[in-house]
């Protein structure tokens, strides 16, 4: 396991972005591969808000196209994130 003390630090800057995801009652394999990008949210009470998006093909039996996906990573303090959809939903906690 990594251990990070000031996740809000070592998030940040462009991450290339690979992803497997395997459907255990499908069998279904989906393969993403692109970039992943961190920036500091503009505005009031930004300070602790990271804005993340993720782009890239994904590819799927005989499929293959671009997706998109955006998170907002809220930090309560410098080592956890509330990650919420960009709608505002929760989504999950890091730390």
């Amino acid at each position: 396991m990594l251990h990070v003390n000031h996740l809000f630090h070592y998030f940040g800057y462009r991450w290339h972005l690979q992803r497997h995801i395997y459907h255990h009652h499908t069998c279904q394999s989906v393969h993403i591969e692109g970039t992943a990008l961190w920036w500091r949210r503009s505005g009031t009470d930004s300070s602790r808000t990271l804005c993340y998006e993720e782009s890239g093909t994904l590819q799927m039996e005989n499929y293959m196209g671009r997706m998109t996906q955006s998170y907002r990573y809220d930090f309560s303090d410098l080592s956890i994130a509330h990650v919420h959809f960009m709608d505002g939903r929760f989504f999950y906690t890091v730390d």
